[in-house]
């Protein structure tokens, strides 16, 4: 499969623009959907959104970075983060091909390498796009974010999509 990797300049802009929108999101919830609970078990919106401001200080400071590296600790992606939310929520998310099909992108590269196996991948919606590793792999068409819940382990995946990713 022949997708570039996020690079570091992309992924300032790309994070600079993910944490925008989840500012935005946080800054509009009602007292209810904070303790809305999420897919993620026995996190509700609240732990979900002190969750990605931890991750964002961890990656904001050259400090705290090398102090969890040392530890082996692992660096959540926190791609999409205001996706959880909305899901739980019910909001409405405004999905772009050049933000949001661009992690997608980088996230079914990742996977790819990881499992080795062939696939013909096609992801519906704003985020999705169409994804081939190999020749006569199994053939998958499911909407964008349901693969990324999917491979996260918030649903099941079966076939080739029960590879998961940790997100």
């Amino acid at each position: 499969m022949e997708t570039d990797r996020i690079g570091r300049t992309e992924a300032r802009r790309l994070a600079e623009e993910e944490f925008q929108r989840f500012a935005e999101l946080t800054a509009a919830l009602t007292p209810d959907e904070w303790a809305m609970p999420t897919d993620c078990t026995a996190w509700d919106v609240r732990k979900i959104a002190l969750h990605v401001l931890g991750s964002a200080e961890a990656q904001a400071s050259v400090r705290e970075f090398a102090h969890q590296m040392r530890l082996g600790l692992p660096l959540n992606k926190q791609i999409d983060s205001h996706h959880w939310v909305c899901h739980a929520t019910g909001r409405p998310m405004d999905l772009t091909p050049g933000h949001d099909g661009r992690l997608v992108a980088d996230i079914v590269a990742e996977w790819a390498v990881i499992h080795g196996e062939p696939f013909d991948l096609v992801l519906d919606g704003p985020a999705g796009g169409n994804f081939r590793q190999g020749h006569d792999g199994e053939r998958v068409e499911v909407d964008a974010l349901d693969y990324v819940r999917t491979l996260s382990g918030r649903q099941p995946g079966r076939g080739v999509l029960s590879r998961p990713l940790p997100l």
